[in-house]
């Protein structure tokens, strides 16, 4: 609770100066839940849309009966590479040899089959470097929602080599703890591709939220999504991932009726914000501020209350959906307007010259 208010705190500030000076612009589960496409929204504005061309879902499966020399040589080279880093009781393994032990006696659908999840492996480890490609020549200029993909995809990306690492490990001590080939060949076999897998889904899909994000949400429902993953982001229980996940699973459509009221209210209480700085009255003025301010305190803080409860992803939509503190803004908002207005006519002289001189 204490992190939500000190985010709290920050964001009531930064939330005006977001909205004015920001420039105009897995699994087969999580396969299910990707975001929808440019068709799902035709109400949204041609002159504001961004033309980003679609990730293609990798391809990971891979056929017994299509495995070329080429795979079977890298996955081969794969070995070789964990043995050599490998040290069982100060002894070094000859690699060559096992390998030439290992794959001996063998037709090369044998070798394939044996090879098939580390050539998957490798697959998908070309999968990954292209998906990263793809994300650098991405252009966003929302700074907040281009820091969050960013920063998400630089971790992904830091889990590749330990994983790979992790692998290499794996295959050294099968070799090392098996005295029969046979053994060494069945666990090889068994070596599972899905720690390396889920990251290159974890990289698709956050690549495809944030090009959906970048063509289809206006600058201030970008502002309002990244606003709430910051106060969602305090929650000690919510990852990130499950924010990436989330998004995901309600798409676009489900995104947008989700911040529709905060996006308002952020709205609202920028101008009355702005109507704040020109009340004379610092008493006044501060009882503004701390209404308006405990207003959309309040408010915010709703949004954790069904992560907290454990609701599924369409509960949380919903209840964030559900939640609208517009109408008691607008009352303070109007409390400002009145306030200002009532003000000795020099000083709202004096405003409207400087309304006039500072369009």
């Amino acid at each position: 609770m204490q992190k939500t208010l000190k985010i709290f705190i920050a964001l009531c500030f930064l939330i005006s100066c977001k909205t004015q000076t920001s420039p105009q612009t897995t699994s087969t589960d999580t396969k299910k839940h990707l975001m929808s496409t440019l068709t799902e929204f035709d109400e949204t504005p041609t002159e504001i849309r961004t033309t980003i061309s679609q990730t293609q879902q990798p391809d990971d499966i891979i056929d017994i009966d299509t495995i070329k020399s080429q795979d079977i040589e890298e996955a081969l080279n794969f070995i070789k590479e964990a043995l050599n880093q490998a040290t069982s009781q100060d002894r070094k393994i000859d690699a060559e040899a096992k390998i030439n032990e290992l794959t001996k006696d063998l037709n090369k659908k044998q070798i394939g089959t044996m090879l098939k999840n580390i050539i998957t492996i490798l697959k998908i480890k070309k999968n990954i470097d292209n998906l990263i490609t793809q994300n650098n020549k991405i252009k966003e200029n929302h700074l907040d929602s281009r820091f969050w993909r960013e920063a998400t995809i630089k971790n992904l990306e830091t889990q590749v080599p330990v994983t790979i690492n992790n692998y290499h490990k794996e295959i050294a001590k099968t070799i090392v703890e098996n005295s029969s080939n046979d053994a060494i060949r069945a666990d090889i076999e068994k070596i599972s591709a899905n720690n390396i897998k889920q990251i290159q889904d974890q990289l698709y899909l956050i690549i495809t939220i944030a090009k959906d994000i970048i063509q289809h949400l206006t600058l201030q429902e970008k502002t309002a999504l990244m606003i709430l993953r910051s106060l969602l982001k305090a929650i000690p229980s919510y990852p990130n991932e499950e924010f990436i996940q989330f998004i995901a699973h309600i798409k676009l459509q489900g995104t947008r009726e989700m911040i529709k009221n905060f996006v308002k209210a952020i709205e609202i209480q920028n101008e009355t914000n702005a109507l704040e700085q020109k009340i004379k009255d610092e008493t006044k003025r501060e009882q503004i501020t701390l209404e308006r301010k405990a207003v959309f305190r309040n408010y915010t803080l709703k949004f954790s209350k069904p992560i907290y409860d454990k609701k599924s992803f369409d509960e949380i939509q919903k209840h964030i959906a559900n939640l609208n503190p517009n109408d008691e803004l607008e009352k303070i908002k109007d409390k400002a307007q009145k306030i200002k207005d009532e003000q000795p006519a020099t000083q709202n002289s004096q405003d409207k010259k400087d309304d006039t001189t500072n369009p």
